[in-house]
């Protein structure tokens, strides 16, 4: 049953309520995307399951990901920078604004496209280590473990030897 404005005061009247429920009750979470957020991105024509549109997700995500990268740069150069002559704290303030916003974008898109459950990958023309230096790094950081872990064996056992010595004495 629905209060009604006639009651005296114990419920609230109907225009605060939303569906039977005062509006305080429930609030929206900001994490929870729209179920038609994935259509707002792209005009909402295009079909949310298409790999078209799922590629587009992608390089918008990344292209966001490279602004907010050189955002950061600005950013952090502000902060070393801060106190060198013809430095404004209001450009550094705009560049931490405009960080903070890319940000926010940047998480709006990965929630609403799905793409942030994917792990963001470099660039194709990105320089990357091929697997030749990649095993011999492996390899030359695994020798040194296994040396500094028979370095401490062999000090062991030399200090159990000797403790074994005193107390046959």
């Amino acid at each position: 049953m629905l209060p009604t404005t006639t009651s005296a005061g114990a419920f609230p009247d109907t225009a605060s309520l939303q569906g039977g429920f005062p509006s305080f009750a429930f609030t929206q979470n900001p994490y929870v995307a729209e179920p038609s957020s994935q259509n707002k991105l792209h005009g909402g024509s295009a079909d949310p399951n298409s790999v078209e549109l799922f590629l587009a997700n992608i390089q918008m995500a990344q292209e966001d990901v490279l602004r907010v990268h050189e955002l950061a740069k600005r950013a952090l150069d502000d902060l070393q920078n801060a106190y060198s002559p013809g430095r404004t704290p209001t450009q550094a303030d705009a560049n931490m604004a405009a960080l903070r916003q890319s940000l926010e974008h940047l998480a709006m898109l990965l929630r609403q496209s799905g793409v942030g459950g994917l792990p963001l990958l470099s660039s194709p023309n990105a320089p990357s280590e091929d697997s030749e230096a990649l095993l011999n790094v492996t390899n030359r950081t695994l020798q040194e473990e296994y040396e500094r872990q028979k370095r401490a064996q062999d000090g062991a056992s030399i200090v159990a030897n000797r403790l074994g010595h005193q107390t046959q004495r």
